[in-house]
């Protein structure tokens, strides 16, 4: 028994449809939900704070996640592949997300993150995302790489790395406000 920590692997590949968690849980292990193509509905408590590595992915079912107030750490490929996943809550205390966190999460729309470390590849194929918003974070490689649909980038006191936003062909409108940005940050951005 891991008191506050749901294991590695917990529920993992199963026919589960709905997860309530405890309060005192502070911890996600890795795959503990992945691969559980049925669910549809998660309560997270309040006392969450870290989510481990490919927790939920390629969990097709749940459409909104609303992370409660302490989380700090997303772990790589969390809730990578939630096909269904359209928006996501995130605290201001989450200080980090890993590489490729929501990477396929193809029905999300908007993107809102504030002093954040924000891993490679973790926004990577959210096709549908038409707006990106983003105050004193640091971006990794390719973060922002095939997000077909986006329309509106603003970013604050944040620098832009070499190709973060390459490839988003439907790009209009950029807001830059503070930062530096790298070499082909915006590279076959076509509308520009």
């Amino acid at each position: 028994k891991n008191e506050g920590t749901i294991a590695d692997y917990m529920l993992y590949n199963t026919s589960v449809y709905k997860v309530i968690m405890e309060e005192g849980i502070e911890e996600i292990g890795n795959y503990a939900f992945a691969s559980c193509h049925n669910l549809t509905e998660i309560e997270i408590p309040s006392t969450l704070q870290n989510i481990g590595d490919y927790a939920f992915y390629d969990n097709k079912m749940y459409s909104e996640l609303t992370l409660p107030k302490f989380v700090e750490h997303i772990g790589d490929y969390a809730f990578a592949s939630g096909y269904r996943l359209t928006e996501i809550n995130l605290p201001d205390s989450v200080k980090t997300i890993g590489e490729h966190a929501f990477y396929k999460c193809i029905a999300l729309v908007k993107i809102d993150l504030s002093d954040v470390e924000i891993g490679d590849n973790a926004f990577d194929g959210c096709k549908s995302v038409t707006e990106v918003n983003l105050d004193n974070c640091t971006i990794g490689i390719d973060t922002f790489l095939d997000l077909s649909s986006l329309e509106t980038l603003t970013c604050k006191n944040t620098d832009i790395p070499n190709y973060a936003f390459h490839t988003n062909k439907s790009l209009k409108t950029v807001t830059i406000s503070g930062g530096e940005i790298g070499e082909g940050a915006f590279a076959e951005c076509d509308v520009l």
